[in-house]
Order: structure tokens, then C-alpha cells, then sequence
């Protein structure tokens, strides 16, 4: 699928945004189970799984303070001395160290030792936020596991399964991407996209709007709903962006958590840094509460 939908485009930019009042907004699509909650986003956990990033330029520092999540350069010393730091990591965990080092510091959060999400059940997330200039930033919902970890006794007994399995669930409820179009406009591309399969094999489908951030400051509504069958409905600022149906794991039933993460997927000019990315709201249907 292309990265831009222009019907989503226009749909968009022509269609009247609704002033969102989450009190109103319930009275008319309310959600099946009842009730809501809007956790801070500083309660969840402060990391992802891991702190290092493997793939992209950014090393998780810590969680947002006070809903900010912050992107900053790292200088030389800070780099070596945090890629000897990863080195150790890789030697006591058994892991093939990546090869370059890190250029920025950034903050991430998820949900996965606090409440899980349970996808075969109608359930709905709310998130407002910033849209920054520069960077990934994204709330999405998680599962991976592979053959490999079947066993491990650390993990929560809602993720333990009966007979070793693969399996990979995403769903972005949006993503953000810095972008030069036709070298000619520079604006921001906001994704709305949903995996599935195993790590190996990630079918995806997606779609994307092209916006101008004046104010990286100004606070935009993202939700993504669905209907417990594998109908997935993305919004932003009320609008209807994308709909698409996303193939749910039956190999026994997993729980994907919630994820905040702000990423450096390219190299971002040092002018440009730092920058903060604001997670000021975030409501959700029932969840599935993890036991300490």
C-alpha cells in the first residue's frame, strides 16, 4: 500500500473537526464494557524492554516526565562510554552487539508489567498529543514471541503458553515521520498502520496523511477501535482516516501492551534538538489488570 492515502488527505483537511469533549464524546459512542480510565502516562513503566535500540539512532534514557518525552543529542564521550556500557549487556545476555553507536538520548514507556489489552473483545484508545517536527513518535499496541521463549519463568502467566509458538501484532495507532515530499514541501507524514504474522514474516496494511505542524506544541486526538473480530477504525481529530481488517493470532489468545516510544529513525540536524513530544491524555476500554 502507498505511505499517502490522498482520499484520507481530503477526507481530512475537508471535514469539519469536531471540538472533542471526552464527556460528550462517551454519551455518543460509548464503550461496550462500560467504563474508561485515564491513567498519567508517567505511571507506566519507564522503558521499553530493552534500553537499547537495535535498529534505530536512539538510546532509551528513561520514561516522560510529566507527559514530556525529550530527544536530545548525545555527544561523543557519552556515546563510547554508553556503547562499552551495551557491550557488557550483550556479553551477559548472550547477544550479538550492533556496530555503530547511538546519536540521541530519548524517553519510552509501555504498559506491559501494569494492564494488556484484550483484542478479541470490542475496545477502543484514546491518545491526545503534540505532533513534533522531528523524530518517531508513536503510541501502538505489542505482542511478539517466538519458539525460543517458551518457558522462561519470568515472564507474567498471561503470556505463557500451552506449546511453544511464533507470533508478531502491531497496531500503530498513529506514528509520526519528518518528510521532504517532492523536495519541495517539508511536512510531517502521520501513519495509521496494523501487523500481523510472525517476526520473520510481517504482512502489514497502512495509510498515511501528509500535515503542516506550525505549533509542534499544539495537541491533536489519535483513537484506534475495534470490534473484537479483527475490524480495525483509526481516527485523528475525529476524522475517520483508515479502516482495515487485521488477521487476530489464534495459536491461543495474546494480549498485546500499550507503547510510547519517541524514536530517531534517521539523522536529525543538532539545530532542530532538543525536542519534546507531549502525551497530555490517554483513555482506553477495560483492560486486563497484571498481578504483581
Amino acid at each position: 500500500m502507498s505511505k499517502y492515502n490522498l482520499r484520507s488527505c481530503i477526507d481530512y483537511y475537508l471535514s469539519s473537526k469536531a471540538p472533542w469533549s471526552f464527556d460528550e464524546y462517551l454519551l455518543i459512542r460509548n464503550s461496550s464494557k462500560g467504563w474508561w480510565t485515564t491513567p498519567p502516562v508517567d505511571s507506566l513503566s519507564p522503558l521499553i524492554t530493552s534500553p537499547y535500540d537495535e535498529r534505530n539512532r536512539q538510546h532509551f534514557i528513561s520514561g516522560p516526565d510529566e507527559g514530556r518525552f525529550v530527544m536530545d543529542t548525545l555527544n561523543e564521550p557519552e556515546q563510547l562510554s554508553l556503547y562499552e556500557n551495551y557491550l557488557v549487556y550483550c556479553t551477559q545476555c548472550g547477544l550479538t552487539p550492533r556496530k555503530s553507536t547511538w546519536n540521541y538520548s530519548s524517553m519510552a514507556c509501555n504498559s506491559q508489567n501494569q494492564y494488556r489489552f484484550d483484542i478479541y473483545h470490542p475496545g477502543r484508545i484514546v491518545v491526545r498529543c503534540s505532533v513534533p517536527l522531528v523524530g518517531c513518535a508513536s503510541a501502538w499496541l505489542y505482542y511478539a514471541e517466538n519458539k525460543g521463549d517458551f518457558g522462561k519463568p519470568f515472564w507474567p502467566i498471561l503470556d505463557r503458553p500451552k506449546n511453544p509458538r511464533e507470533v508478531y501484532f502491531e497496531i500503530d495507532i498513529f506514528e509520526t515521520f519528518r518528510e521532504l515530499i517532492f523536495r519541495l514541501y517539508l511536512g510531517t507524514r502521520v501513519s495509521f498502520t496494523g501487523h500481523w504474522g510472525t517476526q520473520q514474516n510481517r504482512p502489514h496494511a497502512t495509510t498515511g496523511i501528509l500535515i503542516s505542524v506550525d505549533d509542534p506544541l499544539e495537541l491533536h486526538w489519535f483513537e484506534v477501535e475495534w470490534d473484537g473480530l479483527g475490524k480495525w477504525t483509526w481516527y485523528m481529530d475525529t476524522v475517520k482516516v483508515f479502516s482495515a481488517t487485521i488477521p487476530l493470532p489464534d495459536c491461543e489468545r495474546i494480549f498485546p501492551y500499550l507503547k510510547l516510544t519517541y524514536m530517531a529513525m534517521e539523522k536529525i540536524d543538532r539545530l532542530l534538538l532538543p525536542s519534546t513530544w507531549i502525551v497530555d491524555f490517554l483513555a482506553f476500554s477495560d483492560v486486563i489488570e497484571i498481578e504483581a
